[in-house]
């Protein structure tokens, strides 16, 4: 077979790839939006691309060539992940694509081998399929490779040339007083103060530190660069990337045995931009904040050492053991406490000075925070014996990330809840709370979880209401900017006036270094969408609480099934009805005796809606109520602020009461008309394959009943509810969930509210609410356990059993059905919808309203909050209709592609990690297979071997991966299964998941960045630039200041190149060059770098000292109020101890303020960016 023949097969096969992508993409590009042409092709080519598609006057995807149609996919992946799934691996095979095709572009017949070829073609099948191919589009492939491997002339891999290596030995004899530089970093200069062995204590940036003698250089002695190949060259920027992190680039893509979804990163993106490590993740229910919070470990993990975790959460989340599983998928491990086991850690705590540290990682439900475990000794309960509490310890245990799970559990301060969760945030590191309704009541809920979370920025009640009053008129400043209709200009300078107006607004927000952008923004008479796009994300900054609260919604991430809601209204029969108003009759005489008639309506509500959910299942206690309620009245009188006296008529009209209520009672028929129709949902739904059926019920009366009827009819049925013991919770899931064939599982699961919260039961998509809280935001926390991410039907649906005539029909019908919560996800309503249960309670139970006034109050009410929601809606929808797709979920998906870091892929982290195996070992095939699940084979000495290395790295964070890694390498096992992709990981629980942050990849990062700086010829097919050898040099940048961050920067007189170079040493091919003249233009070239360097220096200090005093601004306010109050404590005293005592606070605040003063000032004096020259290069252009 001749090298021609090859070269044309190919060339055949990527014109049929092509000719697929381009289908696929046609198909799916114009779903995302209606001007996608321009949006998402043309504006994703490159310059020379694009004008050459605007000169051929080219308008469809088959004219666009596989370069170009490559790039738009990769430029367009998380907006194409985002609303179609593609598996991540296909991402790789993109990238690898790129290099097929530019390989292929000028390859010479020394460079096809059998190796190439075969691994080329599997490239281009695996993407066919992908996308949508048949077998039968790839048959020729498959068939191609069998020849290739059948013939004998074709080499089956190029001869291995000799390479140069970089020596990283020191220059010089490095020896006590030595001032040394770091291999990996030249900027970090120190001295050697210490010497043992190879391993020298070395004084450096200020801390005394450990390192072995291939770590170090003498400080200034001339190492050069050699020329190295461009494989190595790759890996030896990816291991300085992993070893370097910086702050503009997520490392915790790829990090976990998850399906990738890319809003799920936002959270870690905005924790790692915040100026503190404090964040309330607000999204809607089942978006996935169990895995937002696990990205964010990661993230923390990659750039500090985490070590201690603390998890608080629900309950029945420990007993179903939600948390301890999910953190698995994150190589986490996690304990599970329980009381016994937190009275021993505060125990020992109290004994030893720390937390214990075989709960380093752990989970805590709220409901070990009472009165005992938090006050200890000083508690006022009851109990004898009391043992040391939480409150009691000196030092607070410390923690290194506390993430709080529904946390508005603690939206009310007076409980022990809050303080236990108050006493753990005090003194972590970083706190994460997560909650889909932080605005369960009003808005005081969220003051509460913002005061907790960040109490040097929401001091008080009076400082949240002061940030949180120009937030209203930012927020319509967005839609007018968005929307941008006739006037908008005008429009919002008038929003701006409103903002300044405000006290945080002139004290604060126009201090902001953006807000002079925005105002300028409004003087424009047209603007371009990336302006429009750019000025969203400035106007969303000025939020006061913006860097404290991420918020994804449902609507903006459109991954979620529809809700069908199904009304089953039953009347009560006569017996029913009877007996119901006998029980309201009865209620509302007797309380009325006890209290007078101002809150008997009140006072009955409990009753009224029990009565109304299921009056059967009070049946068994209805003798105990009356009984109770009579004896109140008869003999216990004194109990309330005055005698109760009975006239003859009252107490015969009570006697007949509680006779006619035992009648009624006794003749209860034993047929339920609400039970009925429920039963007939259960049997339809026993039908299909699916038949699971979840029911609600906020009384635990109203369970048992419905239980022991199902369990008559023959139903395989369970109740969860607070009562029910953690381990017999968990093994209800298990039944609930496995297949309906095997003999103990369950078809019906009846929960109470407090039974659920939190929990997943995607796999379920029915649900019945035997009856109804009144509060919206609970009503969608009921829902959000089966509509969830990764629910597999289509449709959920929601059963919602009225009993007609009651309370709870007045609600529902007037009310709650108007407002669209069973229809669709209200988490984004939550501002406007969270007092809605107290509007209810004050109409419902108002006595000075008739019964028509109420219904038409409640009426009135529900359709004002309509209004808001709706008039919400149609400006989103006219956001919508503007820009043809979703605003919101673009500018998403865009700030987590712009943080993503290339030099990190999986692929990259492969070949890293080859290469430092054969590096370190020598020659030999350690990784093994060819599909994503391989094996890592190390020899009993070759394990050695890298047992001795790992001791020579630091691995800051003591997870699950580092110990089964060290478990492996001191095993007697030859064979470690192993992955890089995040898919394969999920599906293969039992493999070592390589991730940036492995022990082994850590090794090889270390390892291989002692490969710069060195020289590299690389070699591209590409119609951007004109044919010939360009020069080019690689710096690693290194911003000091307010966020440290590290970039690389590309120098090269040509633009094209310069803004391309480190995107082209991807897909390129190696170049061999002499070393004609290169030197003198590399030479010549550091004083463009200089020049570069001076102008982003000027940018970066400018951009310093503004946030700086932004932040100062803040600080300024914030001490200013704080000192206010002080001042009129002190003025107002009487008592000299509490003169004293006021005024050492005072001074504690101003000696506090004037330091983060000084450290703000500090900071500006110190910002810098450090520049290194890593590669010189050299790149040819094919002709």
């Amino acid at each position: 077979m001749n090298d021609s023949y090859i070269i044309s097969k190919m060339n055949e096969y990527m014109f049929q790839l092509n000719e697929r992508l381009g289908k696929w993409l046609n198909k799916r590009l114009p779903q995302i939006t209606a001007n996608w042409w321009d949006e998402l092709v043309l504006n994703n080519l490159s310059t020379l691309q694009k004008e050459k598609v605007l000169n051929s006057n080219v308008q469809e995807l088959s004219g666009l060539d596989l370069a170009s149609l490559l790039r738009v996919f990769d430029r367009n992946w998380f907006v194409i992940t985002s609303s179609f799934f593609v598996n991540n691996k296909e991402r790789r095979n993109i990238h690898k694509m790129q290099d097929v095709r530019n390989s292929w572009a000028h390859i010479t017949p020394k460079e096809i081998t059998k190796k190439k070829v075969i691994e080329d073609v599997e490239t281009i099948i695996a993407l066919m399929q992908a996308f949508d191919a048949t077998m039968k589009d790839t048959r020729d492939m498959e068939n191609f490779i069998f020849d290739i491997e059948d013939d004998k002339d074709i080499q089956i891999e190029p001869a291995k040339k000799p390479e140069k290596k970089t020596d990283t030995k020191p220059a010089g004899e490095i020896g006590i007083g030595s001032l040394v530089t770091l291999v990996s970093d030249s900027s970090a200069i120190g001295a050697v103060i210490g010497k043992d062995g190879k391993r020298y204590t070395v004084l450096i940036n200020g801390k005394v530190e450990n390192f072995y003698e291939e770590q170090i250089r003498i400080a200034g002695a001339k190492t050069g660069s050699s020329h190295v190949s461009l494989q190595r060259v790759r890996t030896a920027l990816t291991a300085y990337q992993i070893s370097n992190p910086g702050s503009s680039n997520l490392y915790s893509l790829n990090s976990a045995r998850i399906d990738f979804v890319p809003y799920q990163f936002r959270p870690a993106l905005k924790m790692i931009k915040s100026d503190s490590p404090r964040l309330l993740v607000a999204d809607d229910v089942g978006v996935g904040k169990t895995i937002e919070a696990g990205l964010i470990l990661k993230e923390l993990e990659v750039r500090d050492s985490i070590n201690s975790v603390l998890i608080i959460c629900p309950r029945p989340l420990v007993a179903e053991r939600k948390w301890e599983l999910e953190m698995k998928r994150f190589d986490e491990n996690f304990t599970q406490m329980d009381g016994r086991a937190f009275a021993e850690a505060i125990s020992e705590t109290h004994r030893d000075g720390a937390w214990p540290e075989r709960h380093n990682k752990t989970i805590i439900p709220y409901s070990l925070f009472g009165e005992d475990s938090i006050m200890g000794t000083q508690s006022t309960s009851s109990r004898r014996k009391k043992n040391l509490g939480l409150a009691e310890l000196d030092p607070v245990p410390h923690f290194d990330l506390v993430i709080v799970d529904e946390a508005h559990n603690i939206r009310n301060a007076n409980t022990w809840m809050y303080r236990g969760v108050e006493i753990f945030c005090r003194n972590a590191d970083a706190v994460v709370f997560l909650t889909a309704t932080p605005l369960q009541n009003s808005n005081d809920d969220l003051y509460t979880l913002l005061n907790l979370l960040r109490p040097d920025v929401v001091i008080d009640k009076d400082t949240f209401r002061t940030m949180a009053e120009p937030n209203a008129y930012i927020n319509n400043l967005l839609r007018i900017i968005r929307n941008q209709e006739e006037g908008w200009q005008e429009a919002g300078k008038e929003e701006i006036s409103h903002i300044l107006n405000t006290t945080w607004g002139r004290s604060v927000i126009q201090h902001n270094p953006d807000f002079g952008q925005i105002y300028d923004f409004l003087e424009k008479e047209s603007v371009t969408r990336d302006e429009k796009v750019e000025m969203i994300s400035k106007v969303e900054a000025l939020h006061s609480f913006h860097a404290i609260i991420n918020r994804t919604r449902r609507k903006d991430i459109e991954d979620f099934c529809i809700r069908r809601n199904l009304t089953v209204k039953v009347p009560y029969t006569s017996v029913q009805r009877n007996l119901y108003d006998a029980l309201m009759e009865f209620e509302a005489t007797s309380l009325g005796m006890l209290h007078g008639s101002q809150s008997v309506r009140f006072m009955m509500c409990t009753i009224m809606r029990q009565a109304a959910s299921c009056i059967y299942g009070l049946q068994p206690f209805m003798k105990d109520i009356i009984a109770r309620r009579m004896a109140q009245i008869q003999n216990d009188g004194e109990l309330y602020e005055y005698d109760v006296e009975l006239n003859s008529g009252e107490e015969n009209a009570l006697f007949e009461l509680q006779d006619e209520i035992a009648m009624l009672t006794e003749k209860l028929p034993e047929e339920d008309p609400k039970f009925e129709k429920m039963y007939e949902i259960i049997c339809e739904k026993q039908k299909e394959d699916n038949n699971r059926v979840i029911i609600f019920s906020s009384f635990r009366h109203t369970l048992a009943y419905v239980r022991r009827k199902l369990e008559k009819r023959g139903i395989r049925v369970a109740q969860v509810d607070g009562s029910v013991p953690d381990a017999e919770r968990y093994a209800l899931r298990q039944r609930f969930m496995v297949s309906r064939d095997t003999e103990d599982a369950i078809d019906v699961l009846l929960f109470s509210e407090v039974g659920c919260e939190g929990l997943d039961y995607q796999f379920c998509d029915t649900m019945i609410n035997y009856d109804l809280p009144w509060n919206p935001m609970r009503i969608e926390q009921r829902i959000g356990r089966i509509d969830r991410r990764g629910q597999k039907s289509d449709t959920v649906r929601i059963y919602n059993m009225i009993t007609k005539d009651t309370i709870d029909a007045t609600i529902y019908d007037r009310c709650l059905n108007k407002i669209g919560v069973f229809e669709s996800s209200i988490g984004d309503c939550s501002e406007i919808l969270g007092d809605i249960s107290d509007q209810i309670l004050k109409i419902m139970f108002d006595p000075t309203l008739t019964e028509e006034e109420r219904n038409l109050k409640i009426e009135q009410m529900a359709d004002n909050e309509v209004m808001k929601v709706q008039e919400m809606h149609r400006l989103e929808q006219d956001e919508k209709s503007l820009y043809g797709f979703d605003l919101s979920n673009y500018i998403q998906n865009k700030d987590v592609q712009d943080a993503e870091n290339m030099w990190i892929s999986p692929q990259s982290i492969q070949e890293m990690v080859e290469i430092f195996l054969t590096d370190l070992l020598g020659e030999g095939e350690y990784i093994r297979g060819k599909g994503e699940l391989k094996n890592l084979r190390l020899a009993s000495d070759k394990r050695s071997q890298m047992l001795a290395n790992l001791s020579t790295v630091r691995i800051a964070n003591s997870n699950n991966a580092s110990k089964l890694w060290n478990a492996y390498l001191k095993s007697n096992k030859p064979t470690l299964p192993i992955t890089f992709d995040s898919v394969c990981a999920k599906d293969n629980r039992q493999a070592a998941f390589l991730t940036q942050m492995h022990p082994l990849v850590i090794q090889a990062a270390a390892y291989e960045s002692n490969e710069l700086p060195c020289e590299v010829g690389v070699s591209i097919s590409t119609d951007e630039l004109p044919a010939g050898d360009y020069e080019f040099l690689i710096y690693v940048w290194k911003y000091v200041g307010l966020r440290p961050d590290i970039r690389l920067v590309a120098v090269s007189e040509n633009p094209i190149v310069q803004k391309n170079i480190l995107s082209y040493i991807q897909y390129s091919s190696e170049y061999e060059y002499d070393d004609a003249g290169h030197e003198t233009v590399w030479d010549a070239m550091d004083r463009l770098h200089y020049g570069k360097w001076q102008a982003e220096k000027a940018v970066y200090t400018e951009d310093v000292r503004n946030e700086c005093e932004y932040r100062l601004e803040r600080l300024r306010h914030s001490f200013n109020q704080r000192e206010a109050i002080f001042r009129n404590m002190i003025k107002n005293a009487e008592d000299e101890r509490i003169i004293r005592m006021r005024q050492s606070q005072l001074d504690k605040l101003t000696a506090d303020f004037e330091a983060q003063q000084r450290k703000i000032d500090e900071t500006v004096k110190r910002v810098d960016i450090h520049t290194n020259l890593q590669v010189k290069g050299i790149l040819h252009v094919e002709g």
